[in-house]
């Protein structure tokens, strides 16, 4: 397998080349395409590569060498941002389209950034592979209008049968979805948490989350982020920089009535991040801040020392000294007590939250 990296590129929108030489073995080519010129290298395998998307110009664009059924070579071509491209290939004794995750192997998540130095694996982990044990909400929350129920949740799902996912469905009265507490699972004071997540399609009415509760005794709220749907036809339509956005939420005795917030945008207009796409998602709670990376680039945090309505005495009270549970909440439409979802569009369901190899991690 090639990485990311290859020497593969293109600077025009759609690639055709029609010729390639006969009698092939077990060879392939690499077509460097440039300026409109092709050039190649003794080919040996003649293919044909159409309707690159979401590319620029002298875009990187990898390829996976791998075996069809016909047992002859054949390759998968994706280009920067992960999008397949069609793909044909021909030998003397074949002439097929390789369009099927099957026949190949291809990247589906990106690479894992390196660890944070000095946090360490937590003692217990959460798989998402199997149930093993989330507590679920029940019925309608006022966050929303959706109705709750643990089967709009499934485990061992996804393209390697190892993620969970929450669906947001609607019969056409009714949406209904889920809100998933992982309590078996405690988490230390400070802790980080880290998985590969894709959710959509994005419109009004879409409200995912994942966040963080009190285990046990304890206050305070950690919105590691939210999908806020309210904002999606507001203008930049689909990139409204509230469109994504972590928060620190503080309560009294489990209570929200007086409750004190600060909210962040989490950047994922500059560079655009495709979030219906997988990525890499981290995030770091420690006694100063919270922090949130995409795929290792840093893009929101939360510090407990900027001005706002939250004091250091109420930080320190609500986000230190008790453990925390995670928690992955699929919320749709508007709520007796929230708009934040904006006003629910049938349209985009049924709506997904993928979330797979969730890791745990502790101070060293």
């Amino acid at each position: 397998m090639a990485d990311l990296d290859s020497d593969v590129g293109f600077d025009i929108g759609t690639i055709t080349l029609d010729e390639a030489s006969e009698d092939s073995t077990i060879g392939y080519a690499i077509w460097t395409i440039a300026g409109g010129s092709v050039t190649t290298a003794d080919s040996e395998i003649g293919f044909v590569i159409e309707n690159i998307t979401n590319g620029a110009d002298d875009s990187p664009i990898g390829y996976t060498i791998g075996d069809v059924k016909s047992n002859a070579p054949a390759f998968w071509v994706w280009d920067d941002d992960y999008i397949p491209a069609d793909l044909y290939i021909w030998d003397d004794t074949i002439y097929r389209k390789v369009n099927e995750p099957s026949d190949v192997s291809y990247p589906i998540y990106p690479p894992r950034p390196p660890m944070i130095p000095g946090w360490v694996p937590h003692n217990q982990q959460i798989d998402t592979s199997v149930d093993q044990g989330w507590t679920h909400s029940i019925g309608v929350r006022s966050t929303d209008s959706a109705i709750n129920r643990p089967q709009n949740t499934q485990f061992g799902v996804g393209p390697t049968n190892d993620a969970m996912l929450i669906t947001v469905t609607y019969d056409g009265s009714n949406y209904y979805s889920s809100d998933a507490q992982a309590r078996f699972c405690p988490l230390p004071q400070f802790h980080v948490v880290e998985y590969y997540a894709k959710m959509g399609p994005v419109g009004s009415g879409w409200f995912p989350a994942v966040w963080e509760r009190p285990y046990g005794s304890g206050d305070g709220e950690i919105d590691w982020w939210e999908g806020r749907g309210k904002w999606y036809n507001t203008p930049p339509v689909g990139l409204h920089p509230n469109l994504f956005m972590m928060n620190a939420i503080t309560t009294l005795n489990g209570s929200y009535a007086n409750k004190a917030q600060r909210p962040r945008p989490i950047n994922i207009t500059n560079p655009v991040i495709d979030i219906t796409e997988w990525h890499h998602y981290r995030h770091r709670l420690d006694a100063t801040s919270m922090t949130t990376w995409i795929d290792g680039v840093k893009v929101g945090e939360i510090l407990r020392s900027a001005a706002g309505a939250i004091t250091n005495s109420e930080w320190d009270r609500c986000f230190t000294g008790h453990q925390w549970y995670l928690r992955v909440t699929q919320q749709f439409g508007l709520g007796s007590n929230a708009d934040t979802g904006g006003p629910a569009d049938p349209s985009i369901c049924p709506n997904y939250l993928w979330l797979r190899d969730v890791r745990l991690y502790k101070p060293a």
